[in-house]
């Protein structure tokens, strides 16, 4: 399908989402609680190349590190259900929408609304949908929970989000409850 690629081995780049030995990805240094979490391969054969999972979304990871555009200044996560403010600023709708308050307050310091002024932000909720994620299939928690592993046979395909829910119904590698 559209937007969907296997990814070949002997590419270079942060595209190869699969680790023959099934090796642990770790955080790299600086990593905070919230928003996009750098991990690499380190101790592998693809030793350096680094990836971007969201701690919000769960078994999302980018192939690439999202432009900071398309980065909520709450969060610090890839924006999901973006809104757009008076002042120009964009968040996640959950971010500034809270349900605490009537008032919308600017991440950035720029003013406070109310949230009928408040609108998606269909631009970057579009380009969001086109950044590249791994297949949920090409990863697995590590046993501490302390981040993700590549699975030893996990898929290989990267696609665009907007193609992920379709890809991942059919991957012939996702998991099947039994029964």
């Amino acid at each position: 399908p559209e937007g969907v690629r296997e990814m070949a081995s002997g590419r270079s780049g942060a595209s190869h989402a699969h680790d023959a030995a099934g090796s642990a990805v770790r955080a790299a240094p600086g990593g905070g609680r919230r928003g996009l979490q750098m991990v690499e391969t380190s101790g592998t054969a693809y030793e350096g190349m680094q990836f971007f999972a969201s701690r919000r979304q769960v078994a999302t990871v980018y192939c690439q590190q999202p432009p900071d555009f398309l980065v909520c200044p709450m969060c610090h996560d890839v924006l999901s259900s973006p809104v757009l403010l008076p002042c120009g600023h964009s968040a996640c709708d959950s971010c500034v929408l809270t349900g605490e308050s009537s008032d919308v307050i600017c991440p950035v310091g720029c003013g406070v609304y109310a949230p009928g002024d408040v609108f998606a932000d269909e631009t970057k909720r579009a380009a969001a949908a086109d950044l590249r994620v791994l297949c949920r299939w090409a990863t697995q928690a590590t046993t501490d929970g302390a981040g993700l592993r590549f699975a030893r046979d996990g898929c290989r395909v990267d696609m665009r989000v907007s193609s992920r829910h379709r890809h991942e119904g059919e991957c012939p590698l996702r998991m099947t409850p039994c029964g």
